[in-house]
């Protein structure tokens, strides 16, 4: 996560969200690629802010309590890469990761091309 901040291909302050049986989870990008500022979004559009002090390490970690802590589902395993979206841009952080992947391999094949 903190390459794609570096990379400017995220923003610190940036929103993501995901929706897990029609609750909707948000979160902010933090600084270093964390996660704050999590509110869950009931069915019925009642804002459970339980979560909003804590920050999260990683978009696993992140994801795994909104839905361990959150929404009390035990033993879920959840692609959270794949599922997560980035508000700004409408696209998954997967879809972000790979991009960001593909430049950083044209970049160090472009400077290995030069020794």
């Amino acid at each position: 996560m903190e390459g794609l901040i570096q990379q400017k291909f995220i923003q610190v302050g940036d929103g993501i969200h995901f929706v897990f049986k029609k609750f909707k989870i948000h979160g902010k990008i933090g600084h270093g690629g964390h996660i704050t500022h999590t509110i869950i979004v009931t069915p019925e559009e009642k804002e459970i802010k339980t979560l909003i002090d804590r920050v999260y390490p990683s978009l696993t970690a992140w994801s795994e309590a909104c839905l361990r802590e959150g929404l009390h589902e035990e033993n879920m395993r959840y692609a959270s890469w794949k599922r997560v979206i980035h508000q700004e841009t409408g696209r998954t952080l997967q879809s972000l990761r790979s991009e960001y992947n593909v430049s950083a391999k044209t970049a160090n094949a472009s400077r290995q091309d030069l020794y």
